[in-house]
């Protein structure tokens, strides 16, 4: 409840542009249901967890992937995440996905690097980064996907 009061204070420069709902012990289902409902220009932030049949906690990545192959909104689910491990994650299936003619390897930052993101998210943009770096490099080349801490002093130019 005390989450429910904080979250609502956070939100309220956005009132008017933002509605917050509460669906409380719904099933994954019914929250499919619901979301199928909104408008697709909806955008949804998933803060919360769900219960499986048998009980078990769904995993707010789950949650986010078994909405988003349901329903026409895009659904988030962010929390702090570890790059490092989501970089590692897909390093395999982007070997496979770029080929045998570009050398892939990744350079990580020797510390965690927590980030807000959606882990899914994160993965399919490492994904398209790959397919894009293949497409781009059709006689072989190097991709090398590094994570550091970067330090601007001012915004970047657009």
């Amino acid at each position: 409840l005390a989450t429910k009061r904080e979250t609502e204070e956070q939100l309220k420069p956005f009132a008017g542009k933002v509605e917050i709902q509460y669906l409380p012990n719904l099933s994954v289902a019914e929250r499919v249901e619901h979301l199928q409902g909104l408008p697709a220009d909806n955008l949804v932030l998933a803060l919360s967890y769900s219960l499986d049949k048998d009980g078990q906690v769904i995993n707010h990545e789950k949650i986010a992937r078994l909405l988003n192959q349901s329903t026409p909104v895009p659904v988030y689910g962010l929390h702090e995440e570890d790059l490092n491990e989501i970089v590692q994650s897909v390093t395999k299936i982007a070997k496979r996905l770029i080929g045998e003619d570009i050398e892939f390897r990744t350079v990580l930052r020797d510390k965690s690097m927590n980030v807000l993101a959606d882990s899914g998210q994160m993965e399919q943009v490492l994904l398209n980064l790959c397919t894009n770096a293949r497409d781009a490099m059709p006689h072989g080349g190097q991709l090398i996907i590094e994570t550091d801490l970067v330090e601007f002093d001012e915004r970047p130019e657009r």
